[in-house]
């Protein structure tokens, strides 16, 4: 996938939802609803060909892909968010 057409929303969304361990909880942290949550993630899920949770019952089970792409993805936001801070330029909106 190149650079350009790397789906930084969703990708962030999935980030917090799996920080969170549900959508409702991501939808709060992002100030945004549960079904955005969800629309994003599906939309990810989509994009990469696989599912990233198991939706059951008892609420939100990453799948093996969930948890390859979260620890990358946690690190490489955390990263910016250090750099960002180091800059000056990090406001909270």
């Amino acid at each position: 996938m190149d650079r350009p057409d790397l789906p930084l929303n969703a990708l962030r969304v999935f980030e917090v939802a799996m920080r969170q361990g549900s959508f409702t909880k991501a939808a709060i942290e992002l100030r945004v609803t549960q079904a955005a949550v969800s629309h994003q993630v599906a939309r990810l899920e989509d994009l990469l060909g696989t599912a990233l949770f198991l939706r059951t019952s008892q609420g939100l089970i990453p799948t093996d892909e969930g948890r390859l792409l979260f620890p990358v993805l946690e690190h490489g936001f955390d990263a910016m968010s250090r750099v960002l801070d180091r800059l000056g330029g990090r406001r909270d909106i």
